[in-house]
């Protein structure tokens, strides 16, 4: 009882079986952060790109602590963004152990978790992409 109480409260929530939107909500959440991830990631490689060009034409100094500090901020975003995205991912996998079906627990990691295809999952599993398609929506529904 002690324990519960020092439990987070999205944490507590999950004594009960998650709903569809528990679900949901881990995993767009874990989607945005994903997408957020890449955009600051070619952000930053525009940023050493111009950077490299500048270095190239000698620019001046001042252009280049811009640059630098652009970058340093972009790097603490960055860390922020991983930093989020462990918690997610935490909160993710303690949904998944009340998922029964191993099969259905990799469909969701390699699709939530790594970003893959249909395709590219079926071929892992060796099945057909309709298959998978229809064990990722049977759990949704069910839940």
């Amino acid at each position: 009882m002690e324990r519960m109480k020092k439990m987070k409260p999205e944490w507590k929530d999950l004594r009960r079986k998650p709903s569809v939107q528990d679900m949901r909500t881990r995993l767009g959440r874990l989607y945005q952060i994903q997408q957020d991830y890449e955009k600051l990631i070619r952000a930053m490689l525009d940023i050493n790109c111009e950077k490299i060009e500048n270095d190239r034409r000698g620019r001046d100094r001042q252009e280049e602590k811009d640059l630098l500090c652009s970058l340093e901020f972009m790097e603490e975003q960055r860390e922020a963004l991983l930093g989020q995205r462990k918690v997610e991912l935490k909160r993710f996998y303690r949904l998944l152990e009340t998922v029964e079906s191993p099969k259905v627990k990799l469909i969701l990691v390699l699709r939530h978790v790594h970003f893959l295809s249909w395709k590219d999952i079926a071929e892992a599993l060796g099945t057909s992409v309709k298959k998978v398609k229809y064990l990722h929506e049977e759990f949704i529904i069910e839940r």
